[in-house]
């Protein structure tokens, strides 16, 4: 795999654990409501290209349903590179 493919996978690991944190939603609830295991979740957030890009999409559009928004966040934004 390229190395530019595996930095934006990190990068988008990262961003996606930030959106997590800023939210404070716990390790375990988010990965119940994505359906994974936390070990997974660990991964996906690390950016292991392992990790199916379903985990990933379902993780972005969780953060896209207004419900899991939390007011006055920041919304798809963090996850932009």
């Amino acid at each position: 795999m390229p190395s530019a493919v595996l930095a934006h996978l990190r990068a988008l690991g990262g961003n996606l654990a930030i959106a997590r944190k800023r939210r404070r939603e716990p390790l375990k609830s988010w990965a119940q409501r994505i359906g994974v295991s936390e070990p997974t979740l660990m991964r996906m957030e690390k950016g292991d290209p392992s990790v199916s890009m379903g985990v990933y999409a379902t993780a972005l559009w969780w953060l896209a349903t207004p419900t899991a928004t939390a007011p006055g966040g920041a919304g798809l934004s963090v996850l932009c590179w």
